[in-house]
């Protein structure tokens, strides 16, 4: 196969969540056309999805390299430098991916996340709402941000924003899971069961929903229900861990 078609098929694994033979295609690919910035830079984002930033970064590098134009690629390797924990390098980044296209959202969220990370809630409230204000319908943003006034104690906005992001996605268990949350912290069981139920409807697997009905069930002597939950529970996490999430 050519370059183009060997960059077909790591694409195809990609999406698969293959990461090792999407890897394997891309390298390929490169050895075929070492000028080529598409498998420079797929190539890297493969080596991060199997947790392999080091050797990511010349990829990044050399993709920049060839083209100096690609917000993402600026984007991707401040990713990179936050999973070092390189959070300055990080900073830097996302604020290069920003000069380059002041209207990557993505980016604004990622800083969001980091300053979240680093326990700075100000700096990371503005930049998602940064976020939300070029994109109002960036359902991780509107998750992050939900996040984040839960944890500082404002609960109002908090389910305000999860609830926006229901009505972009029914889908999102972890959004039901967090107003179950904020339920339960209300004392209203009822609503805090209803939302952790509708959680596993739209995901069967979402880990801390199971976990708190299951602490439900046992705590109301509804054992039978308790130990069937805590067994989906044991049955996730005995999954491989070859098993690659994207």
């Amino acid at each position: 196969m050519d370059s183009a078609a060997l960059l077909e098929q790591g694409h195809l694994a990609y999406d698969q969540g293959d990461f090792q033979a999407a890897l394997k295609f891309y390298t390929q690919a490169l050895a075929q056309d070492p000028d080529s910035e598409a498998a420079h830079y797929n190539l890297a984002n493969a080596l991060m999805q199997l947790k392999q930033p080091k050797q990511a970064l010349p990829h990044y590098e050399n993709a920049l390299i060839l083209n100096p134009f690609r917000a993402k690629t600026y984007n991707n390797i401040g990713l990179l430098h936050k999973q070092l924990q390189n959070w300055e390098e990080a900073v830097i980044w996302f604020h290069k991916t920003l000069e380059v296209d002041p209207d990557y959202f993505r980016a604004c969220n990622n800083l969001g996340n980091l300053y979240a990370s680093l326990g700075e809630a100000e700096q990371a409230e503005s930049w998602y709402l940064r976020c939300l204000v070029l994109e109002p319908r960036h359902v991780s943003a509107l998750f992050n941000l939900g996040h984040l006034y839960h944890e500082i104690g404002r609960y109002g906005e908090a389910a305000r924003l999860y609830s926006n992001l229901l009505d972009l996605d029914p889908h999102n268990a972890p959004a039901w899971c967090e107003l179950g949350f904020l339920a339960q912290e209300a004392g209203d069981t009822a609503q805090a069961l209803n939302c952790w139920q509708r959680a596993l409807e739209a995901n069967p697997d979402h880990v801390p929903s199971l976990v708190h009905l299951a602490r439900h069930c046992q705590e109301s002597g509804q054992l039978e229900m308790a130990k069937e939950l805590y067994t989906r529970i044991q049955a996730w996490g005995e999954q491989s861990d070859s098993i690659c999430w994207n």
